[in-house]
């Protein structure tokens, strides 16, 4: 008879959200870049997605401020370079 297979419960591992990324050629060939030579560095493959929530976990850690001073005005660049979807607040 054959024995069904089961997955090891781990309630430890955290929960993932699936969502996906508009992004330029550019960016998406940096994010590569990234991705190739942190695993280089880790000897490990690392995923965009990996990369992608490692820069948000360190854009948490930053200090009070930092978004404003240094993340908002790239943000600002990308919306003026016309790379934009939505609509601005009212």
């Amino acid at each position: 008879m054959k024995r069904e297979k089961t997955k090891p419960k781990n309630s430890d591992a955290p929960k993932l959200v699936r969502c996906s990324l508009m992004i330029m050629l550019e960016t998406d060939a940096a994010l590569k870049r990234l991705s190739r030579d942190a695993s280089d560095y880790i000897g490990w493959t690392v995923s965009s997605s990996a990369i992608v929530r490692a820069l948000v976990r360190y854009a948490e850690q930053q200090p009070p401020g930092w978004a404003t001073s240094q993340l908002f005005p790239l943000v600002e660049r990308e919306i003026a370079s016309g790379t934009v979807w939505g609509r601005k607040k009212r």
